[in-house]
């Protein structure tokens, strides 16, 4: 379990339920949900396109920068491009 699943499993209990943490983050319930079971933000953060990973950074505690660096290793590990 990477740093996002475990940042976004812990807000999700801290918030009460995923919904909440998503509507902080103006996404769906959906979208959460994939980043926490992928561990990773969408390749938008990279390019930036939106600021999930700073949203999540302010409410966890978490820097934006230590978020997207392990969503880059999925990145990586997948043989995507994350920019």
């Amino acid at each position: 379990m990477n740093v996002v699943t475990k940042t976004l499993t812990r807000l999700t209990k801290d918030h009460g339920e995923l919904a909440k943490v998503a509507k902080i983050c103006g996404v769906t319930h959906g979208a959460l949900d994939r980043w926490k079971r992928l561990g990773r933000f969408p390749r938008t953060d990279f390019t930036g396109e939106t600021n999930y990973a700073e949203r999540i950074a302010k409410l966890s505690g978490h820097s934006r920068e230590e978020l997207l660096a392990a969503s880059s290793r999925w990145w990586k590990k997948n043989g995507r491009n994350c920019r």
